[in-house]
């Protein structure tokens, strides 16, 4: 239930394009609404099947999370009536100014594109971000390695999971 395609109920999520996070040069290329190309869309299955015009194109298409989500970290996951993405940090370094984009933010949104809520955002950017969901007794993690280190977010109130609360899981 996780990459750059998701099938949930009757409808296809998918991501609609590679932007190159170095590209981006302002928080405006990446503000929420403002992104189509790169963000997660869906479309409904026709029995099962998606459904195009005659040119191939899908048809009835709509932007749900309207963010770049489609970037070599990008990604995202749903579970239950939650999508879980990652977007590039547009945020600028207080070291030298420059746009944050090699690190990422965690968000979640509900299926229907409303309520995104920003979960977490590493301090350390990665070239190769590794993470996954988990939902365990009710409640939806995300654990990600990040310098070096295993961090895990427990959705709900965007706690950092420490060791010992990690054991009683």
């Amino acid at each position: 239930n996780g990459g750059t395609t998701v099938v949930k109920g009757d409808y296809l999520y998918y991501i609609n394009g590679y932007v190159d996070e170095t590209k981006l040069e302002d928080e405006d290329d990446n503000e929420f609404g403002e992104v189509s190309f790169g963000a997660i869309f869906r479309t409904k299955l026709v029995n099962g099947n998606i459904e195009k015009d005659r040119d191939g194109f899908v048809v009835s298409t709509e932007c749900v999370v309207p963010k770049v989500v489609g970037f070599s970290n990008g990604g995202f996951y749903i579970i239950d009536d939650y999508i879980y993405y990652t977007t590039p940090n547009m945020h600028y370094s207080t070291d030298d100014g420059a746009i944050q984009t090699s690190r990422v933010e965690f968000h979640k949104i509900k299926i229907d594109g409303t309520e995104d809520e920003k979960i977490y955002s590493p301090e350390k950017s990665e070239s190769n971000l590794d993470w996954t969901i988990y939902k365990v007794d009710g409640t939806v993690y995300i654990v990600t390695f990040v310098d070096s280190k295993i961090v895990i977010i427990n959705t709900t109130d965007d706690e950092i999971v420490t060791d010992t609360k990690l054991l009683q899981l």
